[in-house]
């Protein structure tokens, strides 16, 4: 059965207040899992100590490709390992982007998935709305993707930022298929303003997102939300409510 994590981002006022209790908070709102990557203002055989009392998996981490470079690759998913995290997220962003951008991130990408493969982990690209602009024809996403290994690097697809770029999310999980590790489920009104909204209450297609990632056989779905109007820990146990509603 597939597992709801958070990501951290989600609640990140509140970690700043009560570090502890907010992992609390996100506990008893059901959540399977965190991503998250740090352990805040404890020591790592702390934080493992109380993901075991909470009874939820640090499942993910979103990092920079540049913790992984040279003599600091294996100490950094060392470091990821003892934490438990299976799952290693990355981004990429640059102020002037072209189709050469992408093939040139992905010898990096690849060195890094692979080495992250042999220690039992996976590396996996997460998609914001940039990644659908097209070059030549083809998206930099569709350039990305072709260009790395998919041995070594998966996607983590975000259908939040699918769905901003005006692109259909259910669409794309058929189009990325086995590709796709982890699904960000983050929800987004329409319009001239679009806003980031709570899972299940906004333009998301969630019925549908979630049966085309069933049967796929996707493990974790990671909700994401960049802001709130209600304070964050009652917007993340929204989310969840909605999500394990059509999840189970």
């Amino acid at each position: 059965m597939a597992k709801i994590g958070l990501q951290l981002w989600t609640v990140r006022d509140a970690l700043e207040k009560d570090f502890t209790g907010t992992l609390r908070a996100v506990a008893k709102s059901g959540y399977d899992g965190i991503e998250g990557g740090g352990t805040g203002p404890l020591n790592e055989k702390a934080y493992n100590a109380l993901m075991k009392e909470l009874g939820i998996e640090n499942m993910g981490a979103h990092v920079g490709l540049g913790e992984f470079e040279g003599a600091k690759l294996e100490k950094a998913l060392a470091y990821h390992k003892r934490l438990g995290i299976r799952y290693l997220g990355y981004s990429h962003w640059e102020k002037q982007m072209n189709a050469e951008t992408w093939k040139r991130i992905a010898g990096p990408m690849n060195r890094v998935g692979k080495a992250a493969v042999a220690h039992g982990m996976v590396f996996q690209y997460h998609n914001h709305a940039h990644e659908f602009v097209q070059y030549g024809g083809r998206t930099a996403l569709d350039i990305l993707l072709g260009e790395t290994d998919p041995r070594w690097v998966r996607s983590q697809l975000d259908v939040g930022w699918v769905t901003r770029a005006g692109q259909n999310a259910v669409t794309w999980i058929r189009k990325l298929g086995k590709r796709i590790a982890t699904i960000h489920l983050k929800d987004t009104t329409k319009g001239p303003k679009p806003a980031w909204t709570e899972v299940g209450t906004g333009a998301l297609p969630l019925a549908g997102v979630v049966a085309a990632s069933k049967k796929l056989g996707i493990p974790w779905f990671v909700v994401e939300q960049d802001w709130w109007d209600i304070p964050s820990t009652t917007s993340a146990a929204i989310s969840y409510a909605n999500a394990k509603k059509v999840i189970g």
